[in-house]
């Protein structure tokens, strides 16, 4: 598994360097991570995804995050409903490397349910702020949710303040659970 990992890495290494090299920056906290280039498969995308965290394609593992919530790491999130990739909707595949850094690094984590929903029935939602070679600042959103253990649901570059806007749209209550700065944050719901 290691090895297949490893050559994961290596590939998407390559990958960025024949893309131009795109570098995006995160805007708080420091660091940058590659942009991929658009036309490989969409197992591609995925498996960089996965390398992230130590998982083979097809395989699934376990991530703590900074709030010491076990999340499940599988490529479920890059599925739809019939389990086909979506990776590729509206060029989100290009991200995903800045998405796997966003469940490590998030600059925040806002939790949203619906009123009357199980506790573990509600979604997490980590945000973190890049900017991209042209300076524009955007966001990367990656959610989680579930009733029995935290799996991916999906992953992409929303326009603006998606969680905030998502929840009052649904009538769903929402709680910034985690400010980036290293502990807990204590109800704000505002990016």
């Amino acid at each position: 598994m290691a090895a297949t990992v490893d050559r994961v890495k290596a590939a998407t290494r390559d990958a960025v360097k024949r893309g131009g090299g795109v570098m995006a920056t995160r805007v708080r906290g420091g660091g940058a991570k590659g942009v991929l280039p658009r036309g490989e498969r969409e197992e591609f995308y995925v498996a960089a995804f996965l390398a992230e965290f130590g998982v083979a394609p097809g395989g699934r593992g376990e991530f703590v995050d900074v709030m010491g919530e076990r999340l499940v790491i599988s490529d479920d999130m890059f599925r739809d409903k019939r389990g086909r990739f979506k990776v590729k909707k509206l060029g989100h595949e290009r991200f995903v490397l800045l998405a796997a850094d966003t469940v490590k690094r998030p600059d925040a984590i806002y939790e949203t349910w619906a009123p009357g929903q199980k506790a573990r029935s509600l979604h997490r939602n980590y945000v973190s702020r890049w900017a991209g070679a042209d300076g524009n600042a955007f966001d990367m959103l990656v959610v989680f949710g579930g009733a029995e253990e935290w799996r991916g649901v999906t992953a992409f570059s929303p326009e603006g303040d998606y969680v905030t806007k998502r929840a009052k749209r649904n009538k769903q209550e929402i709680k910034r659970v985690y400010d980036g700065g290293g502990k807990p944050a204590h109800g704000s719901a505002s990016p």
